[in-house]
């Protein structure tokens, strides 16, 4: 180990170490020469007899450094700067084969993104792993969530540490005290909205099971803020807890304020009020198998449960929900089979998905779309690269005929494409930031306002694996078909035809 992180410290210090080694071949070639003066000898030939006494210096000084670093690295290293050097002079050819590979890894990178911000990033909450979506399905279809299936699944179900559901209200009608009436997005959600996402108060409190229950219309309800309206309608002063505003017919006092990274139960859709979903519903709807239904339900996996497990029991129940429930009216929606039905159970670290149903397919199709155009481009470079390595037919046989292993040479053609691979993922990266918001823009409307499609360490590995992707097939598969001994055998015989047709 110790000499592992000498020849790593090593690598990072050769000026340094090179200084160090020439004085200490300078003070060994001068104690050389004074023990030799002190045996009659002129100090000229001293110290021509030191110098050949010590023997090679330079020998000495390359297998003292192939000792001290590491190898491998060096060789690279001389490689990647060989490669650039070869790629300067070819201007025209590089500047084509990183603009195609710039194109590509830029697209590809810029739809994962969006697609990442969409579907893939998590939100924000406590172990958001633990979160799952509940989903009824009938015939493979998704259904829908009423509300009395909810609560009796919610009385009964013994997989999940808590649930909740969500009736979104995205234009709900607000008075302000001293204010006219305005539109906010809100969410109805059950009170144990926050406790199951992981969510503490920037200020106040927020919503508990208390205030999520049947109450009478004349009782104010309770209202949790978001930092976004917080922020525009009381400039974050601690005056807004208390103020009671006015929901339809409803007076509801704001009791806390949530967090600022607090974005909401799902990407595209960042709320500014949440309400008690029981307390501001009316009974009637509530009650009802037709009117009340929500926008999704989520809950938290109890400890040691995984999903399968919560799956298989959650079918179950709502199965015998379902087959409880009274027969509806001829002229109203005829209830399912309870044979036909189950209730899957998906990840939500996510959040429930909203955009993911809308455009999760589209943007599929659309990342496959550039991720072959990114193969094509990099087929189409690797085809450069195989025409230009025709061209370098002379070079190549030098190094043969000076004894260059067939290894050593496919390691140098492959660091050309890999430089130029790693060039095309840089450029592309930097082009792809500047294009993520305007697809999103293109994609979602007016909703990538509320979206965060910003490069993170997802993206960046998608990016850093298309980039290898490309260094493969640019880089490797060229240096093998190079390097191959019948390749090598015509690179030969092709040179020293050459050599006889000029002599002759």
């Amino acid at each position: 180990m110790r000499t592992i992180l000498h020849r790593i410290a090593a690598a990072f210090a050769r000026r340094r170490a090179d200084d160090r080694l020439n004085e200490e071949v300078r003070a060994h070639l001068e104690l050389l020469a004074a023990d030799y003066e002190r045996r009659g000898l002129a100090p000229e030939e001293a110290r021509r007899a030191a110098r050949r006494d010590f023997g090679g210096v330079e020998q000495m000084k390359e297998a003292y450094r192939d000792r001290r670093g590491i190898p491998f690295v060096e060789t690279l290293t001389q490689d990647a700067r060989y490669a650039i050097r070869a790629l300067a002079s070819h201007r025209w050819f590089a500047t084509v084969a990183v603009l195609s590979l710039t194109l590509g890894i830029a697209g590809t990178t810029t739809v994962f993104s969006v697609m990442n911000g969409a579907m893939l990033r998590p939100i924000a909450g406590r172990d958001v792993g633990e979160l799952v979506v509940l989903e009824p399905q009938h015939n493979q279809q998704r259904y829908i969530f009423f509300n009395p299936e909810f609560e009796a699944m919610r009385e009964r179900q013994r997989s999940l540490s808590a649930m909740f559901a969500v009736a979104e209200q995205p234009f709900l009608k607000v008075e302000f005290p001293g204010e006219p009436p305005s539109y906010v997005s809100a969410s109805l959600v059950s009170g144990t909205y926050f406790d199951v996402l992981g969510i503490a108060p920037a200020a106040g409190r927020l919503l508990t099971p208390s205030d999520d229950r049947l109450s009478a219309l004349d009782a104010p309800c309770a209202a949790v803020i978001s930092d976004t309206l917080w922020t525009r309608r009381f400039a974050r002063h601690s005056r807004a807890l208390g103020t009671v505003v006015r929901l339809r017919d409803r007076d509801c006092a704001i009791v806390g304020v949530a967090p600022a990274s607090f974005t909401g139960h799902q990407a595209g859709s960042i709320p500014e009020l949440w309400l008690p979903l029981r307390n501001v519903s009316e009974r009637r709807v509530l009650e009802s198998q037709t009117l009340g239904f929500y926008a999704g339900v989520m809950g938290r996996l109890k400890s040691g449960v995984t999903r399968e497990h919560a799956e298989a029991e959650l079918t179950t129940l709502y199965r015998e929900i379902q087959a409880l429930e009274p027969a509806l009216p001829a002229t109203m929606r005829q209830p399912p089979k309870p044979s036909e039905l189950s209730m899957r159970v998906l990840p939500g670290a996510a959040g429930l998905g909203g955009l993911r149903r809308q455009f999760g397919d589209a943007l599929t199709m659309m990342l496959g779309a550039v991720a072959l155009v990114l193969l094509i481009a990099a087929i189409n470079v690797a085809n450069l690269q195989l025409a230009r390595g025709a061209a370098r037919r002379p070079e190549l046989a030098t190094r043969l005929a000076l004894g260059a292993s067939r290894l050593r040479l496919m390691l140098q053609l492959a660091t050309e494409g890999a430089v130029i691979a790693i060039a095309g993922g840089t450029s592309g990266v930097l082009l792809a930031v500047f294009l993520i918001p305007r697809l999103a823009s293109i994609v979602f409307g007016p909703r990538a306002t509320s979206l965060d499609v910003s490069v993170d360490v997802r993206v960046l590995l998608i990016a850093c694996g298309a980039t290898m992707m490309t260094a493969l097939v640019v880089g490797v598969i060229p240096a093998v078909r190079l390097s191959a001994p019948r390749s090598s055998a015509s690179l030969a015989l092709g040179n020293r035809s050459r050599e006889s047709a000029g002599s002759r």
